[in-house]
């Protein structure tokens, strides 16, 4: 098992086991020193406690495993606000904020920029302009929540 997804299940199986959803894992920097970045939230928006108590379960866990036996630095946090959307929980956790979406419509894919006004049966309702149009989550290709300056 390649050294990502060995950090990905044991992240996703602590993730669970505190009530955290899981959104990425990367692995950056050398071989003898990575640093691995571990993104979790939950549809509350994920506290400092929560993190810490994260990343000291998995330090525990890294700390036991031949695999992991270099000196690695390790970054829990939350994904950010700019982080693009792709689990329908996401979305609800986005409900009244503006979104840029891009759709895909058959071999064209359209950019969309609207308010989140509901998620429902694997699909969000945008409204823009006072108009509301309905668009299948597997039909998004990226969605973020537009930062208003």
């Amino acid at each position: 098992m390649a050294l990502k997804e060995k950090l990905e299940s044991i992240a996703r199986s602590l993730c669970a086991a505190q009530g955290l959803h899981l959104v990425d894992v990367k692995i950056r920097g050398d071989r003898r020193h990575p640093l691995f970045e571990v993104f979790a939230d939950t549809e509350q928006g994920i506290t400092l406690g929560e993190c810490e108590r994260l990343s000291r379960s998995i330090q525990d866990q890294l700390d036991m495993d031949p695999a992991f036996q270099q000196n690695y630095r390790l970054n829990v946090s939350s994904p950010g606000v700019d982080y693009p959307l792709t689990e329908e929980w996401q979305y609800r956790k986005n409900i009244g904020r503006t979104l840029q979406v891009n759709v895909r419509h058959g071999e064209e894919t359209k950019e969309i920029t609207g308010i989140l006004r509901e998620v429902n049966n694997r699909e969000i309702i945008l409204e823009k302009n006072g108009k509301s149009d309905r668009f299948d989550l597997q039909e998004i290709e990226r969605a973020k929540v537009k930062l208003q300056w």
